[in-house]
C-alpha cells in the first residue's frame, strides 16, 4: 500500500532468523534506489543525516540504537570524517525496497486533469441553479401622456407585496421597474456543461495514457481486458515481492543441495479457474 501510495516502500532488516523477521520503515525522504543486486533486487541507500533531525537526545539514542549494525557504523565514519558521503549503501541481506514507476505514485500525472474535472463538475453545479432560477419582472405602466400610473411609494408597495408572497422559493427573483424590459428569463438549458465534463473525464485517462474503456468499462469484453490489465499492473510489484521473499528463504534454509524460488501467480479472483484450465492442459 506505501508503494502504490507513495511511489516507493523502504526498509531494513533489523533482526532475522529461521523463525522471525523484524523490518523498520525508513523514511522515504532520506532514501533512494539506484542499484540492483545480482538477484535482481533493488538495492537501498540511506541518507544517515536523518539522525541528525530528530532533536530530542534520548528519542534520537532510542531510534538509532533500533537500526542495524551497519548503518550505526556507517554514521559513526561519516561524523568522524572517514566518508564523505552521508549515502550508506546497505547490503541486500539489510536493506530492501519495492518501487513502482520511478518512485512516482500509481498515476502520478493525472491529478491536474482530476483538479480540472473537480472545476467542471462545481461549474455545471452552478450552472444547473442558473437553470431553475426564475425572475418575476413587474413593469409599472405609465399613462398615455407619460405620466406615471403608480408613484415610487406605490411600487415600493407592490414590490414589498410581491416579494413578500414569494419569499419561501429560494430559487424566484422579484423586478419592479419603471424601464422598458422585455425579458428576463433563466439560461436555456444546453448539452454545452455536461460535454465540458464528458471532456475532463477523458482528459483524464489521456494522462494516464490508459483507455478509459479498459479502465471504466462500459461493456462485457471491455471489463475482461481491464481485470487482466489490473493483474498484469500489479503484477509488478509481485515480481518484486517474489525476488525478496526467495531472497529471504534461501538466506536461512538453503544449502549446497537445495534452494527455494518463491512464485506469486498472476491469479484473481476472476480468472483463476481459466488459470487453472489452461495450467491442466500445459501438465
Amino acid at each position: 500500500m506505501r508503494t502504490l501510495v507513495d511511489g516507493a516502500y523502504y526498509g531494513v532488516i533489523q533482526s532475522m532468523d529461521k523463525t522471525s523477521l523484524v523490518v523498520i520503515d525508513l523514511p522515504g525522504a532520506y532514501c533512494r534506489s539506484i542499484y540492483k543486486s545480482l538477484s535482481g533486487n533493488d538495492l537501498v541507500e540511506f541518507d544517515v543525516r536523518y539522525f541528525d533531525t530528530i532533536v530530542d537526545q534520548d528519542i534520537r539514542d532510542s531510534i538509532f540504537s533500533a537500526y542495524p549494525k551497519e548503518v550505526r557504523n556507517y554514521y559513526r565514519k561519516w561524523k568522524k570524517g572517514t566518508v564523505t558521503s552521508p549515502w550508506c549503501l546497505l547490503s541486500e541481506g539489510v536493506g530492501f525496497c519495492f518501487t513502482f514507476f520511478d518512485n512516482f505514485p500509481l498515476f502520478f500525472n493525472i491529478i491536474p486533469a482530476a483538479e480540472l474535472y473537480e472545476e467542471a463538475v462545481d461549474n455545471e453545479v452552478e450552472r444547473d441553479l442558473e437553470e431553475i432560477r426564475k425572475i418575476i419582472v413587474q413593469k409599472i405602466p405609465h399613462l398615455t401622456d407619460g405620466e406615471l400610473l403608480f408613484e415610487p411609494e406605490e411600487a415600493v408597495e407592490i414590490h414589498r407585496g410581491t416579494v413578500e408572497m414569494m419569499k419561501n422559493n429560494k430559487n424566484v427573483s422579484v423586478l419592479t421597474t419603471y424601464a422598458d424590459v422585455d425579458s428576463i428569463v433563466s439560461r436555456t438549458i444546453t448539452d454545452n456543461g455536461n460535454n465540458a465534463i464528458d471532456k475532463m473525464v477523458s482528459n483524464i485517462y489521456n494522462e494516464g495514457g490508459v483507455s478509459k474503456q479498459i479502465f471504466s468499462a462500459t461493456g462485457n469484453l471491455s471489463i475482461e481486458t481491464s481485470i487482466k490489465n489490473d493483474v498484469s499492473l500489479m503484477m509488478i510489484l509481485a515480481h518484486k515481492f517474489s525476488r525478496f521473499i526467495t531472497y529471504i528463504i534461501n538466506s536461512q534454509f538453503s544449502n549446497n543441495n537445495i534452494n527455494f524460488k518463491y512464485v506469486i501467480y498472476p491469479i484473481s479472483y476472476y480468472n483463476e479457474s481459466s488459470f487453472i484450465t489452461d495450467s491442466f492442459k500445459l501438465a
